[in-house]
């Protein structure tokens, strides 16, 4: 009984943080590392841009630029120029999910917010 107590606090608190950058005005704002699988490890610079948007800047690999924004516990990414977009399910300040490119197989991709 007191692990599925403590399993329940956890779910809560990581479901509080991943809404708190929803609420929070500056929200995803900041410096995300990420690492692809078979690609490499690059850096998003994320800068608001208008309600629930990002500017998103990639500095490593490709150093392509980008519209980011937070849906439904996702963190999404929109390659400028193509329908290429890495997507993440954050839990907390780090998340796992893909980079999904057209005519390609998608990418495994993990993701971790690293300050602003």
């Amino acid at each position: 009984m007191r692990s599925v107590k403590l399993a329940a606090i956890c779910l809560f608190l990581l479901g509080a943080a991943t809404q708190a950058w929803a609420d929070d005005k500056e929200g995803l704002k900041g410096t995300w590392r990420q690492e692809t699988e078979g690609l490499g490890v690059s850096y998003w610079e994320l800068t608001p841009k208008g309600e629930h948007t990002y500017d998103a800047q990639e500095y490593g690999l490709a150093s392509v630029k980008g519209t980011a924004r937070l849906k439904d516990g996702h963190l999404i990414i929109t390659i400028e120029g193509s329908k290429d977009h890495y997507k993440w399910h954050l839990k907390g300040t780090a998340g796992k999910g893909e980079l999904i490119r057209e005519g390609q197989a998608p990418a495994k991709s993990e993701v971790r917010f690293i300050g602003k």
